[in-house]
């Protein structure tokens, strides 16, 4: 994430350099190539976070340069391990879907009939992309649960409670603590945060800490469920 890009004349563009307008016109007409990202240039592209700041980010989520990439990496090699201890063969950057429907997942595996995807999350995304993805696997009957990196967590499940009090409660908040209590979850998004430095690395504040085995058995068990207090193993 960063306000400054390459454009491709070798110049530089930077967010501020656009009114709102014209920036949105931009980001609907522009093509992979048209920006390239400082630290590696690898194509950039252009996003507006919650709060309305312009930035570019890398087109593929990660800098093979930056810390990001290792934790992503780490987590989904993790992952494959602990689905493999299963017998179960997980792959990933597996693609999938048609059209504008496509996706490539980070995590991907199949079990007794159901098709399960693990996407692993350290970059910024609107929250709106969350969604957006996640319709696109529903769309070709697949079960996403997103892994987050703890900071990413806390933007995301702020930009949900913003999005639930203006949608569903007229940006009034609730007084049934057991909806308040999770009102920065909700049910079509299936998230939690991955510490891999604690021995339950799998998190979501106030409700549960398990192992990465645990949280996968609950899954494979459909234990792992969406209710009022937000998501958690049931």
């Amino acid at each position: 994430m960063t306000e400054v890009a390459l454009n491709k004349d070798g110049n530089f563009s930077a967010g501020s350099d656009f009114d709102m307008e014209s920036w949105e016109l931009m980001k609907k007409n522009h093509v992979v190539g048209d920006f390239s990202m400082l630290c590696c240039g690898a194509p950039a592209i252009p996003k507006t976070s919650a709060n309305g700041l312009r930035f570019f980010s890398h087109y593929s989520d990660e800098c093979a340069s930056a810390p990001e990439t290792i934790w992503h990496l780490n987590t989904k090699e993790s992952f494959i391990k602990e689905l493999r201890k299963k017998s179960i063969q997980a792959k990933d950057e597996v693609p999938g879907g048609l059209k504008s429907e496509k996706w490539k997942a980070d995590i991907y595996f199949e079990y007794q009939n159901r098709k399960i995807v693990f996407e692993v999350q350290h970059s910024y995304q609107h929250l709106s992309e969350y969604f957006k993805r996640q319709e696109r696997y529903i769309n070709s009957g697949v079960e996403c649960y997103w892994v987050l990196y703890k900071p990413r967590f806390i933007t995301v499940t702020k930009s949900i409670l913003k999005y639930r009090l203006k949608e569903e409660f007229g940006n009034v908040f609730p007084t049934d603590l057991n909806i308040g209590g999770g009102l920065g979850q909700i049910s079509i998004l299936p998230i939690v945060w991955f510490d891999p430095e604690d021995e339950r690395p799998i998190k979501a504040p106030g409700f549960f800490s398990v192992s990465t085995n645990n949280w996968i058995d609950s899954i494979l068990k459909s234990e792992f469920s969406y209710s009022p207090s937000g998501w958690n193993i049931y």
